[in-house]
C-alpha cells in the first residue's frame, strides 16, 4: 500500500483510470451482463419447452442457444488472448 502513495504511482493511476474502466465496461462488463440475462432466460424457461413441436419455442430455443454459445467463445477468446 506504501507504493500507492507516491505521487507518480496516484497520478499515473488517475490518467489511465477512464481509459481502463471504458475498456472493462464495454469489452467484459457489458457482453457478461449479455451473457448472464440470456442464460438465465434460457434455463428459467426456454430449457423447459426444448422438446416442443412449435415452431416459435424451436426459434427461441436455437437463438438463446447460439446468443449463449457465442458469447462463451468470446470469452474463451478474452482469456486465451489474455494468457499470451
Amino acid at each position: 500500500m506504501e507504493l500507492f502513495n507516491n505521487k507518480g504511482i496516484k497520478m499515473l493511476v488517475e490518467y489511465r483510470w477512464p481509459l481502463a474502466r471504458e475498456y472493462v465496461s464495454k469489452r467484459l462488463f457489458f457482453p457478461f451482463v449479455a451473457f448472464l440475462f440470456t442464460f438465465v432466460l434460457y434455463m428459467g424457461t426456454i430449457y423447459e419447452w426444448r422438446d416442443e413441436t412449435d415452431m416459435i419455442y424451436q426459434v427461441a430455443y436455437l437463438s438463446c442457444t447460439g446468443i449463449i454459445s457465442a458469447l462463451a467463445l468470446y470469452f474463451l477468446g478474452v482469456e486465451g488472448y489474455q494468457l499470451t
